[in-house]
């Protein structure tokens, strides 16, 4: 009985940081059930909490969180965890966070956040539940490319601005 006893009694945040990563955990076991061929990707980023986060964030080796955020998202909305998790993983994967190059940045991450959403929409249409790698690859030629996407951007808030 001894052998189970804990010598350190957690603390609410390290019970919190615990759990988060727990569901951290889950949600890529999820997103590696319909999308095997990401195995490696999904399991690529190393959980960082963060409490300056409002969704996650990554920087290609972590991924950031609020672990707060989420707890309280997977009790009311745990397939946006997916969808965020997912989210994060494509921008590494499509190299948005390297190839931004002199661009103008807020419309540049907003031209990759469009890029991977509509990448998102396609992956997770019924259809297309548990695509495969050569779908995946011929969908992300059909995606807009990232000058294009960026170019629109930029036209509309050019247009938004002067009118």
């Amino acid at each position: 009985m001894e052998q189970f006893r804990s010598k350190h009694k957690q603390t609410q945040s390290e019970w919190e940081a615990e759990m988060s990563k727990k569901v951290l955990e889950f949600v890529r076991s999820e997103l590696y059930m319909d999308l095997r061929f990401l195995d490696i990707a999904l399991g690529t980023l190393v959980y960082r909490a963060d409490e300056n986060i409002r969704s996650f964030a990554t920087d290609g080796t972590y991924l950031y969180f609020s672990t707060e955020q989420v707890l309280r998202v997977f009790q009311g909305n745990p397939k946006y965890l997916d969808r965020a998790y997912l989210h994060s993983v494509l921008h590494c994967i499509f190299f948005h966070l390297w190839i931004g190059g002199k661009r103008d940045r807020e419309k540049w991450n907003l031209a990759c956040d469009i890029a991977v959403e509509y990448t998102i929409d396609q992956m997770v249409a019924p259809e297309v539940r548990g695509m495969s790698e050569r779908a995946f690859f011929l969908l992300m030629e059909k995606v807009f490319s990232l000058p294009e996407v960026a170019a629109l951007v930029s036209q509309a808030t050019d247009q938004q601005e002067s009118g």
